[in-house]
C-alpha cells in the first residue's frame, strides 16, 4: 500500500510513489531489496555530490546480484551494458559509488547492528520469517522509514583493477568454434578454453 509522498523519503529526486511505480515497471514488482537498494543509491549519490559536486561522473560496484543492480540501473546512468556497473557476487548487500581517476568513493552497506528498531525489516532480511508469513505493507513501511538508518556509510578507495578501461583490441576467429573473439584472450576464445557452463546446442 502506497503512502502519501509528504511523509516519505525522496529517492534520487523521485517522490516515493513515483519511485515505486518506476521500480515496478523496470524490475517487474516492487521487491523489498530493490526498494531498499534505491534508498542506498540515493544515500551514496548525495554523499558523492557533497564531495565532488553535482556533476561528478561516477561508477558503481555492487556486491550482490539480488535486486541491487536493478536499483542502480533504474536510478543512475550506470549499467552493465556501458560497463559503469560491475557486480561482485559476494552476497553482501552493499554498493560503492566511486569516481575516476583515483577511485575515491563511498560504500553503503546494511548494518546488522542497526536493524533492531525495524522488526519487519530485520525479520525479512535475516530470514527469520517465511515469505508467506511476512506482512508486505509493514515491511515496505520499515524500508521506507528505516532503510537509510539501518545502513552505514564508509569512505573508500577502489582497487586499480576497477579503474582501468579495458579495450577489446584486435579480433580474430577462434580456431575451435569459429566465432569472433578478442585475441587478447589467448589462442582460443574463453568459452572454448573451458570452465563455463554454456548452452548446449540441440541437434535437429
Amino acid at each position: 500500500m502506497l503512502k502519501p509522498d509528504s511523509d516519505a523519503p525522496h529517492v534520487c529526486g523521485l517522490g516515493w510513489n513515483e519511485f515505486v511505480k518506476k521500480l515496478e515497471d523496470f524490475h517487474g514488482y516492487a521487491a523489498p531489496g530493490a526498494l531498499w537498494g534505491g534508498i542506498m543509491v540515493d544515500m551514496a549519490r548525495e554523499r558523492l555530490k557533497s564531495l565532488f559536486g553535482p556533476d561528478a561522473l561516477f561508477w558503481v560496484l555492487v556486491e550482490s546480484y539480488s535486486c541491487l543492480p536493478d536499483a542502480v540501473q533504474l536510478l543512475t546512468p550506470c549499467t552493465v551494458g556501458n560497463r559503469r556497473l560491475q557486480v561482485l557476487d559476494l552476497n553482501r548487500y552493499a554498493l560503492t559509488l566511486y569516481t575516476k581517476p583515483g577511485g575515491q568513493g563511498v560504500r553503503i552497506f546494511v548494518d546488522g547492528g542497526k536493524l533492531g528498531p525495524w522488526p519487519h525489516l530485520q525479520s525479512w532480511f535475516m530470514g527469520l520469517v517465511d515469505k508467506k508469513d511476512q506482512d508486505a505493507n509493514l515491511l515496505t513501511n520499515d524500508i521506507r522509514l528505516g532503510g537509510a538508518s539501518a545502513c552505514s556509510m564508509r569512505a573508500v578507495r577502489v582497487p586499480e583493477t576497477y579503474l582501468r578501461r579495458e579495450r577489446k583490441g584486435k579480433i580474430g576467429l577462434c580456431p575451435a568454434c569459429g566465432e569472433p573473439y578478442p585475441l587478447r584472450d589467448g589462442e582460443r576464445c574463453l568459452a572454448c578454453r573451458g570452465g563455463f557452463d554454456l548452452p548446449v546446442e540441440l541437434k535437429s
